[in-house]
């Protein structure tokens, strides 16, 4: 089938693609299992957490914790609680380091040493070394195969500016290092040249939560300046030296800060015409494609190419569940095959605009390679267009028949001390146990190619077709949505809303929907009202420049109408009192929040009395109506979000964006009754107004 008015044969490319990804099976057959039988304690590990699914995420955590624990007795306290009663993981360590608890601390300490040594070994097999002199070593063995690199420092989010200061310090020795030694090596077509021409043979993976302590999507500003003032040494260098810098890519709260700080270094007109920068894309958030298309349309106003290292995405577990806990839709896709789906769409749409994007497809799927390759093929690119990029320690056999059937191959390869790399260690492990890996499937469980190979749009139909049991009518929508290359309006809309909308103007299914599927508004306090749970209000993502926008408009009005006199308000009346209390602004004492009448003892009599001549009017009043006023005040406080978090941030001198500035958590009890559930047994007799 040739898709109308582009002269692209979907058919041709997937019938290249199944050929292409057999003889890519057909190449590493022989090797497959070598990964999971690899030294001793890393694939004990991995063979251990594939069968004990129910308690990997017990192993992973002891092995993040182990090298913060400096007393070994605190190692055998830890072993003991994360395992006791457990299957051990460690081959017998576990019962002899129980075993020699009776021994003391000389036990605790041949058993934490045993531990170490064993957890070090595992994290060797992704890790290249702990210093310069270990990686450079690593990396000219690989160039030496026929295979790039790109070198990664360990490490992220930095606590402190001396903290980041070391880090650009690092790359800048990292860089100098690496470009004395590559330009002795001798010349490697397959790896120092593209279609374009030579390509840096050196290529350094930055972090942007590295260079700053303080980088918050809040202040998109100072983060911009002060990660861009460490960082524009590092690229001065590289294109001096020749070299590559890549902009790795981290939560997805950081997406669109990364992506601003990424184009504001580009377009100065220092790095404008330089063409080996680079950015990330990860296929598995919802908006990947919205970015994309983003991403291409400035880069060809910039007038010169970037890299954009294509992959999956490292952070679904973490995303997933911070998403619901804040109550904001799940930014990332939630099904393995939609994922895939949107990984196709997005290489035929950077092949597609290879005038302006270098692509490098990073990806340990053979499906998604093949795929790369095929579509490379049907459009008629030169060989070695296209970047396949793998990571240190995995899927060896593949980048190695990557190598011989001519590919350009690069290896991702991260270096630096054990405890920074407790985190890049755990999500490795995670990616390599996880029920979904392709490398489990294929080269630990032995699944046949034939089901590896299986275009996703067919498996998400298939499943579709599962779940809802209505025949081919289900699975019409994920086939066309996951197509590849399919217009961006068939994409998946952005997962991410400023606030949740009121649930009286959203349709069901919409954006007023929260994590779990609940609508916002409305929801009861329990059982007896036959309502789900009670839920908070969810906060604002200020991650998104729209929030950012909105909260300092909010400022904006409140700051007209600082310096109020507030006088009490008693039943109808504004009664003026002879004292005032003063609100000032913490951090800046001669802004004056405003004034509020002080009370005394007459006042509270009279207001006492006000409200139980009120009572018997709302104890009157029918529950339906009483919950209909306290929803709509719940309404009023949420259209006035902004406004009230502009003032609580004024009043205390806190942060917005956090701490007690989150006013949108308040409206949420007065919505929590429901107009149409039934009152509680006494709602007719209301009490008394306190």
């Amino acid at each position: 089938m040739t898709q109308a008015g582009t002269g692209f044969d979907l058919e041709r490319v997937e019938r290249e693609t199944q050929r292409i990804g057999r003889e890519l099976f057909d190449r590493v057959k022989h090797e497959a299992g070598a990964f999971f039988r690899s030294e001793r304690w890393t694939g004990q590990l991995l063979e251990w957490s594939m069968r004990h699914s129910d308690t990997r995420l017990q192993l992973f955590r002891f092995v993040d914790v182990l090298p913060t624990l400096n007393d070994p007795e605190d190692v055998v306290r830890h072993l003991r609680e994360y395992f006791e009663g457990k299957p051990d993981p460690f081959g017998g360590l576990l019962k002899m380091g129980l075993g020699m608890a009776g021994m003391g601390r000389l036990g605790a300490m041949a058993t934490a040493s045993a531990l170490r040594k064993g957890v070090e070994q595992v994290a060797r097999t992704f890790i290249a070394g702990t210093n310069t002199e270990e990686v450079l070593k690593v990396v000219e063995q690989l160039h030496r195969q026929g295979q790039g690199f790109t070198v990664d420092v360990l490490g992220e989010a930095t606590l402190s500016e001396s903290e980041a200061e070391t880090y650009r310090r690092r790359y800048l020795e990292l860089l100098e290092a690496l470009t004395t030694q590559a330009s002795r090596w001798p010349k490697v077509d397959q790896v120092d040249t593209a279609p374009w021409g030579p390509i840096p043979r050196v290529n350094v993976s930055v972090k942007l939560s590295s260079l700053y302590s303080q980088l918050d999507p809040i202040d998109p500003e100072t983060s911009t300046r002060e990660v861009i003032a460490r960082l524009r040494p590092i690229v001065r260098l590289a294109k001096e030296r020749g070299a590559h810098i890549h902009i790795d890519m981290e939560d997805y709260k950081f997406k669109d800060l990364t992506f601003h700080i990424f184009r504001t270094l580009c377009d100065d007109p220092e790095f404008k015409d330089y063409r080996y920068l680079g950015i990330v894309l990860q296929a598995y958030l919802k908006d990947s494609e919205m970015d994309a298309r983003r991403l291409i349309e400035w880069a060809r106003q910039r007038g010169t190419p970037v890299t954009v290292r294509l992959v999956k995405g490292a952070y679904w577990d973490f995303e997933t569940v911070h998403a619901r806990l804040e109550g904001w839709p799940v930014p990332v896709y939630e099904r393995k095959w939609e994922s895939d789906a949107s990984f196709e769409r997005l290489t035929r749409l950077f092949l597609e605009n290879h005038d302006c994007i270098d692509l490098a497809v990073a990806s340990h799927n053979i499906r998604s390679i093949a795929h790369a390759m095929a579509v490379a093929k049907e459009l008629g690119l030169p060989p070695r267009t296209v970047e396949f990029q793998v990571l240190y320690g995995m899927a060896t056999p593949l980048r190695r028949a990557l190598a011989e059937m001519g590919e350009r191959v690069r290896v991702y390869t991260p270096y630096g001390e054990l405890i920074p790399g407790m985190a890049y260690l755990v999500r490795r492990l995670l990616e390599n146990t996880s029920n979904e890996s392709f490398l489990r499937q294929g080269f630990a469980e032995g699944e046949s190619p034939e089901v590896l190979l299986r275009n996703p749009v067919d498996v998400g139909r298939e499943q579709a077709q599962r779940e809802d049991g209505h025949g081919a009518a289900a699975g019409a929508a994920p086939a066309q949505a996951g197509q590849p290359g399919a217009p961006a309006a068939q994409a998946a809309a952005p997962a991410r809303a400023v606030t949740a909308p009121a649930a009286s103007s959203a349709a069901p299914g919409g954006d007023a929907l929260n994590a779990v599927g609940q609508p916002y508004g409305g929801w009861g306090s329990g059982p007896e009202f036959g309502l789900p749970p009670y839920r908070n209000e969810p906060h604002t993502d200020f991650s998104r420049a729209d929030a950012r926008q909105r909260m300092q408009e909010a400022f904006e009005r409140v700051r007209q109408t600082l310096g109020r006199r507030h006088p009490l308000l008693i039943g109808d009346d504004l009664v003026e009192t002879a004292d005032w209390i003063v609100s000032v602004n913490p951090s800046k004492p001669s802004e004056i929040i405003g004034y509020a009448g002080r009370a005394q003892a007459e006042h509270v009599d009279r207001a006492v009395k006000v409200a139980n001549q009120a009572f018997p009017a709302w104890r009157d009043t029918p529950a339906e109506k009483r919950v209909e006023i306290l929803r709509r005040a719940a309404q009023i406080m949420r259209e006035r979000r902004f406004e009230l978090a502009a003032l609580i941030s004024l009043e205390t001198a806190r942060r917005w964006g956090g701490g007690p500035t989150r006013t949108p958590r308040r409206p949420t009890p007065a919505r929590s009754y429901h107009p149409r559930a039934a009152p509680p047994r006494r709602a007719h007799r209301a009490a008394a107004p306190a």
